[in-house]
């Protein structure tokens, strides 16, 4: 009865969870990403070829672009064909990634491996869909969902592969194929072929892990689709290098203390604020509590899982919170596992864990994670958008007759306007450059803007101050350009003097 009950409880949960999380899902806002990453996609059904114009003047993007998220651009390229340009529809390529991946969730934990029964599953689901990372970026357009479906199969595949005999060569090639197809989504997916490779190596299994590689590098290919003789590696090369890694990056030692560095702030990726803290803090005291039982029972998961995070935490000097959807299948399976342990008085968790003070702490943690998690849901979800309200303001602070105009605008104002216009350049671009010449602000920034012969200038509040324009009010004039709006949330100027 009590196990009926606590089951019944368990459903009801996911059910409200799931509620607010497709309530989430209803007119979102777009995210910087879904217009960074979708743009490229854009450019590939238009004119056949990545590039950006949000970030013209930058490292030739507006003439060709080669360093984007390769598999992204050709899944997002896929449904712009079957269904248009739309923010909703290249949300929706992640959406459909996480959806696969949550059948092959409960396939894997539930009917192939027995990991979990039916109350351990529902346990696994509510805290993947409470998870404020999960909850937002399985919603944006970006790579992390579809490495995290790919890596997660490439794992069951290797698992399989160590646990029998039978079609090990298969296993090992098909493991290997979508390993490469994560590197092609984004250059941490390396990350998995490491994982994979390095499962296999611990292992000894030389012969599948030869066969591994062969695998991963035949789908790696995929990600030099675009490259051409006039827009090759060199090329390639110079967009990595100057824009992305930095043109000191060959250099040995200073790759040796980019790795070093890399280490000692990769705790900055899972403790940076209270979106993470919470669920950090509490997978630290359950894999703790359980991990004797983790290694004995799952041992080639968590062998795979730990060479996955160093590896990440080795190559990549951002510390970007949304990579952890990576690791995130394991990393509630982990928790799921101990925390099924303490509903059920398991004697096997150490003496420590079975305490009562423990136990206050973990319900104390629990209730920390849900709170903090839940806070920055509703934050996310209660934001809705209306690509009219693009519209409107154009409309009243530009005009109707727009395509032969250049502006400049949050990247996120290409849904849906990017048809409308010559030309849309994002404000970010101007902030980026920001870095390395101070001499775009205020006055500069106006200058520069001219130089790309830009009519009309959308900044939000945050860009609006970062350009130091935001003390200019409506009817003020500088540099050829006059405010026509000023609100709490963006400034609008008009150039009025072309040439100066």
């Amino acid at each position: 009865m009590r196990q009926k009950r606590l089951l019944l409880l368990l459903a009801s949960i996911l059910i409200l969870q799931t509620g607010f999380y497709v309530y989430g899902l209803y007119e979102r806002q777009p995210d910087i990403d879904d217009a960074w990453i979708g743009e490229p996609a854009y450019y590939m059904s238009k004119i056949g070829y990545a590039k950006s114009e949000l970030m013209r003047g930058w490292k030739l993007h507006e003439e060709r672009l080669l360093i984007h998220h390769k598999l992204m651009t050709l899944l997002g390229y896929s449904f712009i064909e079957m269904f248009g340009f739309s923010l909703y529809t290249l949300k929706s390529v992640s959406l459909l990634f996480f959806i696969a991946f949550l059948i092959f969730f409960y396939y894997f934990t539930v009917l192939k491996n027995k990991i979990f029964n039916l109350r351990q599953f529902l346990l696994a689901v509510i805290i993947l869909l409470t998870f404020h990372y999960s909850f937002k970026f399985t919603f944006i357009f970006r790579p992390e969902v579809v490495i995290m479906f790919f890596a997660f199969v490439a794992f069951h595949l290797l698992n399989q592969l160590l646990s029998n005999k039978k079609y090990t060569f298969i296993l090992a090639f098909s493991a290997g194929i979508l390993s490469g197809l994560c590197f092609v989504a984004h250059l941490n997916g390396l990350a998995i072929i490491a994982a994979g490779g390095g499962l296999l190596a611990i292992h000894k299994r030389w012969k599948q892990l030869a066969l591994f590689m062969v695998g991963s590098l035949c789908s790696m290919l995929i990600y030099f689709y675009d490259f051409s003789a006039k827009y090759g590696y060199d090329f390639w090369h110079f967009q990595l290098f100057e824009s992305v890694l930095g043109k000191d990056s060959g250099d040995k030692m200073r790759v040796v203390l980019y790795m070093l560095n890399n280490l000692l702030k990769e705790h900055m990726r899972f403790f940076h604020d209270l979106t993470v803290i919470g669920f950090s803090l509490l997978f630290l005291f359950l894999f703790i509590a359980g991990f004797k039982a983790i290694m004995r029972n799952h041992r080639y998961m968590l062998q795979y899982f730990l060479i996955m995070v160093f590896v990440v935490a080795l190559l990549f000097t951002q510390k970007s919170r949304q990579y952890i959807l990576i690791y995130l299948p394991y990393m509630v399976i982990f928790m799921t596992i101990t925390i099924d342990k303490y509903i059920t008085g398991d004697a096997t968790l150490p003496y420590w864990a079975r305490r009562i003070n423990s136990k206050i702490a973990l319900i104390i943690l629990i209730l920390f994670f849900v709170a903090t998690a839940q806070y920055y849901n509703y934050k996310v979800a209660k934001e809705k958008f209306s690509a009219n309200d693009n519209h409107a303001t154009v409309e009243k602070y530009i005009g109707a007759n727009t395509s032969n105009l250049n502006i400049i605008a949050p990247m996120e104002f290409i849904f849906n306007e990017i048809d409308d216009f010559k030309r849309i350049q994002g404000e970010r671009f101007y902030t980026t450059i920001q870095k390395h010449d101070s001499s775009i602000t205020c006055e500069g920034f106006l200058r520069k803007a001219n130089t790309f012969d830009i009519d009309y200038i959308i900044l939000s509040d945050i860009y609006r101050k970062d350009l130091d324009v935001d003390t200019l009010l409506v009817g003020d004039s500088l540099e050829g350009y006059r405010v026509v709006k000023y609100s709490d949330k963006m400034s609008i100027l008009k150039r009025v003097i072309k040439d100066r």
